[in-house]
């Protein structure tokens, strides 16, 4: 058994040091192209949006849009991610924190595209199918597996 063992530990390393690397980066440069550089394009929107918000109270039943990216933010940013920055300031110095805004800047493309084409799907899976007049489903509440058994169910 310690050879399959050894068989998926060099597999591992390669795939999550060369490969999975090379695959992130690549989607992330695609996705930046091909939506435009929404990240930076919609830089003067997101702050109208986050200002327009952390004052303002919400609808009955709804959260601001200041509620929302604190939420966003609180879910993406856990004690791990700080801790990796501070290691990798005290050993990399300034030239880490550049390709680390480099990185987030490809990855914040990939961080748009993702829930945006879920509701997509979703939305062509159960209002259009079912005929429904809204969409009131979350993106985490959309699991893959969901989606497929619809899909394959529908002609």
């Amino acid at each position: 058994m310690n050879w399959l063992n050894d068989i998926i530990g060099v597999i591992n390393n390669y795939l999550w040091s060369y490969v999975l690397i090379v695959m992130l980066i690549g989607i992330g440069l695609w996705f930046t192209v091909r939506t435009r550089f929404v990240q930076i394009r919609c830089i003067p929107e997101m702050f109208r949006l986050m200002t327009e918000g952390a004052g303002a109270k919400p609808r009955e039943g709804h959260i601001s849009t200041f509620q929302a990216f604190c939420v966003s933010t609180a879910s993406r940013v856990g004690v791990g991610n700080i801790a990796g920055i501070a290691i990798a300031v005290a050993t990399g110095g300034p030239g880490a924190v550049f390709w680390m805004w480099v990185i987030a800047t490809i990855g914040a493309a990939s961080g748009f595209v993702e829930p945006t084409r879920l509701r997509r799907i979703s939305y062509a899976v159960f209002c259009l199918k079912k005929k429904k007049s809204s969409v009131s489903l979350g993106t985490m509440w959309l699991s893959a597996s969901h989606v497929i058994d619809e899909v394959s169910e529908s002609p």
